[in-house]
C-alpha cells in the first residue's frame, strides 16, 4: 500500500523528467544600423534569398520554410507602409538567410553570419559567452541595402530554439513571431 510521502515524492520526480516547452518563443535580437544612412520612411522593396544552412537530416521542408519566412516578411514590410516591387527597380533590398542545424554551434553560427545575439536556452541572455554550446535552434538574417546603391542600412538578426517536431501550423506561427519581432527594430 502506498502512502502519501512515497507518492507524493513520485509525483514531484516524474516532473522532473518533463520538458516543458515555452508557450511564447523565447528570443534574442542583435540589430547593426548605418549611423549615417537614412531609411525612407515607405517606398518599395524587393526580396532577395541569402544562404539557407540547414542541415539535411532535419526533417525540414526548405520550400515550404522559404515560403513562411517570405510571406512574414511580406506581411511586416506592407505593415509599414512598403510595397513589392521588381528587384533592381526598388528603393530598398531586403536579403534573409537563415542557419538551423541540429546541435548547431554557437561559435561557427556567429563567424558564419556575423551577429551574436548570445540566446540561450531558458530566456537567460549573455552578451559575452564562453566557450560554445550547441542547441537545436535557428537563426534568421535580415539586411536592408539601399536599392541602386546596394548600401548597408541595416542588419538584424533573431535567434531561438527550434523544435524540429512542430507542425506546419506552430512553425509558421514561430516564424511569423520571430520575423515580427526582428523587423520592431527596422526604421
Amino acid at each position: 500500500m502506498w502512502s502519501r510521502p512515497p507518492l507524493l515524492l513520485l509525483l514531484l520526480l516524474s516532473g522532473c523528467v518533463t520538458t516543458v516547452v515555452p508557450e511564447k518563443p523565447d528570443y534574442a535580437v542583435a540589430v547593426v544600423r548605418n549611423p549615417s544612412a537614412r531609411i525612407p520612411p515607405t517606398g518599395t522593396y524587393s526580396l532577395v534569398r541569402g544562404p539557407f544552412g540547414v542541415a539535411e537530416d532535419s526533417g525540414l521542408d526548405l520550400g515550404q520554410i522559404e515560403r513562411m519566412l517570405r510571406t512574414a516578411i511580406h506581411q511586416v514590410m506592407s505593415e509599414r507602409g512598403y510595397m513589392p516591387g521588381f528587384h533592381g527597380q526598388t528603393d530598398l533590398v531586403v536579403g534573409y538567410a537563415v542557419a538551423l542545424d541540429k546541435g548547431f554551434d554557437d561559435t561557427a553560427m556567429n563567424l558564419t553570419y556575423g551577429l551574436s545575439p548570445g540566446w540561450v536556452p531558458g530566456g537567460a541572455q549573455a552578451g559575452a559567452q564562453t566557450g560554445s554550446r550547441k542547441y537545436d535552434r535557428g537563426m534568421i538574417v535580415v539586411d536592408v541595402l539601399r536599392g541602386g546603391s546596394r548600401r548597408s542600412l541595416w542588419r538584424g538578426a533573431i535567434q531561438g530554439e527550434v523544435h524540429l517536431k512542430n507542425s506546419a501550423t506552430k512553425r509558421r506561427e514561430n516564424i511569423d513571431a520571430a520575423v515580427r519581432r526582428l523587423l520592431a527594430s527596422f526604421r
